[in-house]
C-alpha cells in the first residue's frame, strides 16, 4: 500500500510530460491509452538512442600510447575530435571586450610606439613598416570578417579596418607634427626653439 501511494504521489506531481495525464482516473480511458502509448514509444526510442551512443563510443576506444622513435603512427586509428568551448559569451560583452582591446591599443600600446615621434627622423619606408605593425596589432584585436560573396572568412582590408576602428598611427603622427609646427609657430621667433625649426641645412645629415 505503502508503494501504491508512493507512486500515486509520484505520478500526480511529475513533471515529465504525459505520465500524469495518463495516470489521472479523471481522464477518459481512451486518452489515458494514448498517453500511455506515447509514454512507452519515446522510452523506447530514447533507450535506442543511448543504446547506438553507447555502441559508437566503444567502437572508438581510449588508447594510451608510449611513443617513441621506433613507433608508427600510422599503426593507430584516430577517432575525429572535436573541442566545444563551455564559456558562453553574449554578442554585447564581446563587443564590449574588442573595445576594451582597442582602447588599450590606443592609450598604451600606440603612445609609446610613437613616443617621441616629432623629433624623429623617419623616411618613407620606416613609417610604412611602423603603419604595418600597427594594423597586424589591430586585425588580431578585430579579426576575421565574414565575405558573403564567397561564404567564407577573409582578413579586413586597410579601408575595412580603418572604417571600424578608425585608428591609423600614420594620420596620429601626422597630427602630432602638426600640433609641433602649430607650437613652434606661437613661439617667439627670435627664441631658440623658433630658429632651429626654421633653419635651413645646406648640408646632409645622417639618419638617426
Amino acid at each position: 500500500m505503502a508503494m501504491d501511494k508512493l507512486w500515486c504521489e509520484y505520478c500526480s506531481n511529475a513533471t515529465i510530460h504525459g505520465i500524469k495525464l495518463a495516470t489521472t482516473p479523471k481522464r477518459p480511458l481512451v486518452e489515458r491509452i494514448f498517453w500511455l502509448v506515447i509514454i512507452i514509444v519515446s522510452t523506447c526510442l530514447t533507450a535506442d538512442q543511448v543504446w547506438v551512443s553507447w555502441v559508437q563510443y566503444r567502437s572508438y576506444p581510449l588508447q594510451l600510447v608510449e611513443v617513441n622513435s621506433r613507433t608508427n603512427l600510422m599503426e593507430f586509428e584516430f577517432p575525429a575530435v572535436t573541442i566545444c568551448s563551455l564559456i558562453k559569451l553574449k554578442v554585447t560583452r564581446v563587443r564590449s571586450i574588442k573595445n576594451l582591446k582597442l582602447r588599450v591599443y590606443s592609450a598604451m600600446m600606440k603612445q609609446v610606439l610613437t613616443n617621441g615621434y616629432e623629433t624623429w627622423t623617419l623616411n618613407r619606408t620606416l613609417e610604412k613598416t611602423i603603419e604595418r605593425f600597427g594594423r597586424k596589432i589591430l586585425l588580431t584585436i578585430t579579426g576575421a570578417i565574414w565575405d558573403q560573396s564567397t561564404n567564407t572568412w577573409r582578413r579586413k582590408i586597410n579601408n575595412e579596418l580603418l572604417t571600424e576602428t578608425d585608428q591609423s598611427i600614420s594620420q596620429d603622427m601626422k597630427a602630432r607634427r602638426l600640433r609641433l609646427a602649430r607650437h613652434v609657430a606661437r613661439r617667439n621667433p627670435s627664441g631658440n626653439l623658433y630658429v632651429t625649426m626654421n633653419a635651413s641645412i645646406e648640408s646632409k645629415i645622417p639618419r638617426g
